[in-house]
């Protein structure tokens, strides 16, 4: 969703918001998934002379992790960012609560990449004072190229270019 917004010196041709899209489909992906697992569960134990019971409780361990993940991501990056020309808004979807980052809060900014098989996601790093951090990753957002600009005006230090290294709860 892109608001237009008077264009001074200082201030962002649009006020970026992040996209709950990609997060509501990756959660309703592991609802559905679940299901489809529990029905699978269900089934073999009901049925005592298939004896799977040690296969599918790996997939049930395995298929687990793998929610785990896909919750943290949902609940991590169900926010919205709009970028003002003295501040940041954040806006959590699940609490409906408005928080403001004021740019005096913000150390810097770096950019990295994450290198996925074949594939790059362009990611933005914004240090906060108190030594939190805010991922801003291209998925989610149709016009990344956009943040960026917008971000590279602002009174906010470049930190240079970060090694990205992650792990799934990272994400």
């Amino acid at each position: 969703m892109l608001k237009q917004i008077p264009n001074h010196s200082n201030e962002c041709d649009y006020t970026k918001q992040n996209l709950i899209f990609f997060p509501v489909v990756r959660l309703v992906f592991v609802l559905l998934s679940s299901t489809l697992l529990f029905l699978l569960f269900y089934s073999v134990f009901q049925d005592e002379k298939k004896g799977n019971y040690a296969v599918v409780i790996a997939l049930f361990l395995a298929y687990g992790y793998i929610s785990l993940i896909e919750i943290v991501y949902f609940i991590r990056y169900s926010k919205s960012y709009s970028f003002f020309e003295d501040k940041i808004e954040e806006f959590n979807y699940l609490n409906r609560r408005r928080k403001r980052i004021l740019l005096a809060e913000i150390e810097g900014y770096k950019k990295s990449s994450i290198d996925y098989k074949g594939f790059c996601q362009k990611v933005i790093i914004l240090y906060l004072k108190d030594k939190t951090n805010i991922l801003l990753l291209q998925s989610n957002y149709f016009k990344f190229k956009e943040i960026e600009n917008c971000i590279e005006r602002l009174d906010m230090p470049y930190l240079g270019n970060k090694e990205f290294s992650w792990t799934y709860l990272e994400l």
